[in-house]
């Protein structure tokens, strides 16, 4: 299966009494270095301070783009097989992105959001697969493997006046997108689950005394970190669940 979307008249939020060219200055402040950060970090970077004269002035309206996009592009290859005794494979593999550009028509005519405003993601895969077959005694034994890719990792930097070397407007800090979203990603997250259940009959009932292991393998995937470029960047702070066991019984008359 191919699959394809293309998104129009998008919407965002555009403040009127403020203009994007006339009423920001841009400056050029040195990016925080970090062993985490690609080569390092160092980079210089463009951010845009806004007049103080326009401190506090909103009048939002919600309208729609012609210039913005959002498409949508996925591939999908699908496998379904039915074997004796009530068995059965079943295997998937989708890859996909969504690439989208705000370039043009800025988010609340905030220049600062022309970074990283052109995203065309990589393609990543998903891949699942399932079986399931019933042994002598009625056993029936199941299992389930996934791995779906990572999000994306989004490195934020948080300044204020005297790391920038200029009065940002309103006294506080401002924030900027260190890396590409589209560059940096979690990792795969892989699971293995496995099920085993009996079955005894009863004349017209029948029990079903069950076992499901989940993770068998006890992977701890990191799943998000600290985003905030500092001290504790990159400090796992939530990794998958480990290795459980559960057991059931389902009775049907």
């Amino acid at each position: 299966g191919y699959y394809h979307r293309s998104f129009q008249h998008l919407q965002y939020t555009k403040n009127t009494l403020i203009d994007p060219v006339a009423d920001y200055t841009a400056y050029t402040i040195p990016g925080p270095a970090n062993a985490n950060l690609p080569s390092g970090g160092g980079q210089s970077i463009v951010v845009y301070n806004l007049n103080p004269a326009k401190r506090g002035i909103v009048a939002n309206v919600l309208t729609f783009s012609d210039n913005n996009s959002r498409v949508y592009n996925g591939f999908e290859v699908s496998v379904n097989a039915r074997l004796g005794n009530g068995g059965f494979v079943f295997g998937g593999i989708t890859t996909e992105h969504t690439a989208t550009n705000t370039c043009t028509d800025l988010a609340n005519s905030n220049p600062n959001n022309l970074r990283f405003c052109d995203q065309t993601p990589p393609f990543q895969g998903l891949y699942k697969a399932s079986a399931g077959y019933t042994i002598p005694w009625d056993i029936q034994l199941s299992g389930t493997f996934q791995a779906r890719p990572g999000i994306s990792v989004g490195s934020t930097y948080t300044f204020n006046s005297a790391q920038a070397g200029f009065a940002i407007t309103g006294g506080g800090t401002l924030s900027v997108a260190v890396v590409d979203p589209t560059t940096q990603y979690y990792d795969y997250v892989q699971t293995v689950d496995m099920r085993a259940a009996k079955s005894i009959r009863f004349g017209r009932r029948r029990l079903q005394v069950f076992m499901e292991l989940f993770n068998v393998p006890n992977k701890a995937t990191v799943l998000t970190v600290n985003e905030t470029v500092g001290p504790l960047y990159f400090n796992p702070q939530a990794i998958t669940q480990g290795r459980r066991a559960q057991f059931g019984a389902q009775i049907d008359w």
